[in-house]
């Protein structure tokens, strides 16, 4: 492992420890696999620091605020937009399955076929993780991913560019914040319907 490698793990690391905190939607293993796969994707700190990221934060910012429906969440997206995303890194992870040493496939990861080895069970750990948060919470927006063409360019971008190994690392690097951004966002949505029904038991509460 390279120098950079290890201090680019190092640096990571303790950025999530410090900006997530206990709130962290990212668990222990889950980071473990991530940092596992940097460690085998190394590339230069000139590469990974070159100011073109594979998903920009912009994108979660103001931008996707700006196009949410007034009848709906400022969120909403958000979260439209990280269908997306998180599609693109089903795509990615199921390349790097398919490329040397594992010569594999996402559906061997679903049938305890990709391999044994550390490289194989970290991809399968994420790639699961990564398409179960897709399936269980972001599918009902998929109808809705047409109305943000315009800012789905950089998903485009990956889909181009998806067997060059610069843009597997940095995805991996990127995938830590996007994951975290995306659990937040369900965990927000679910609030706010607590909250709403909260407030409707209080409008109308039940008579005895």
């Amino acid at each position: 492992m390279s120098h950079n490698t290890i201090l680019a793990v190092v640096c990571l690391s303790i950025c999530l420890s410090v900006c997530l905190g206990s709130s962290s939607h990212i668990s222990i293993k889950m980071n473990q696999s991530i940092n596992s796969l940097l460690q085998h994707y190394p590339i230069s700190d000139d590469d990974r620091y070159n100011g073109k990221p594979v998903f920009s934060k912009d994108l979660l910012g103001s931008k996707m605020e700006s196009v949410s429906p007034l009848s709906l969440s400022q969120d909403w997206g958000k979260r439209v937009f990280m269908v997306s995303v998180l599609e693109a890194y089903e795509k990615l992870l199921g390349q790097m399955l398919s490329e040397p040493p594992l010569n594999s496939s996402a559906q061997n990861c679903s049938d305890g076929r990709a391999g044994t080895g550390p490289l194989a069970h970290s991809l399968c750990f994420v790639l699961r993780a990564v398409r179960d948060l897709r399936r269980h919470h972001y599918r009902s927006l998929e109808p809705d991913r047409n109305k943000l063409l315009g800012g789905l360019q950089a998903v485009q971008k990956i889909q181009e560019d998806i067997k060059r190994r610069v843009v597997w690392s940095k995805a991996l690097w990127e995938l830590q914040w996007l994951y975290q951004e995306a659990s937040s966002l369900v965990e927000k949505r679910a609030q706010r319907r607590r909250r709403r029904r909260q407030a409707q038991r209080v409008k109308n509460p039940q008579r005895g």
